[in-house]
């Protein structure tokens, strides 16, 4: 998960994301820089969400409203995933490996870019007043 959003598209996928991202932060939310009641609000919504998305998947329930209850479902607790991911990210105790962890992004390392192997001729087109036209090219 190293690019793109942490938030995986697939419901079943998204079902054990939540569930995992929200007993860990249940288990130690000061670790990750959130407060107690706010692991505890996101596991209320991550448990409605699951069983909501349970209820729909069942065939007996499988309604318009059981999918509509779902989704609205869906969308509080994405909301509040993003707002937490939020603050995870940007608290400074939180390593890499944390968040990789709780299945967020973890942005890669940046690749130092070498210095260039030669360095370029100038030349000068012109100049007016204070515009100076100039050509960069490889010697030679």
């Amino acid at each position: 998960m190293a690019t793109g959003d942490f938030l995986p598209t697939r419901e079943p996928e998204l079902v054990t994301w939540t569930q995992n991202f929200a007993t860990k932060i249940a288990a130690s939310a000061t670790t990750y820089g959130l407060s107690a009641a706010q692991a505890t609000a996101y596991g209320a919504l991550s448990s409605d969400y699951v069983a909501k998305y349970n209820a729909a998947k069942t065939s007996g329930s499988n309604s318009t409203m059981a999918i509509i209850e779902k989704d609205d479902a869906r969308k509080l607790m994405i909301a509040d995933a993003r707002l937490l991911a939020g603050i995870i990210q940007k608290f400074p105790g939180t390593t890499d490996a944390m968040r990789a962890d709780l299945g967020l992004s973890v942005k890669a390392a940046p690749a130092p870019i070498p210095p260039p192997a030669i360095a370029p001729d100038i030349d000068i087109l012109s100049v007016t007043g204070n515009t100076v036209r100039i050509r960069l090219h490889e010697p030679g």
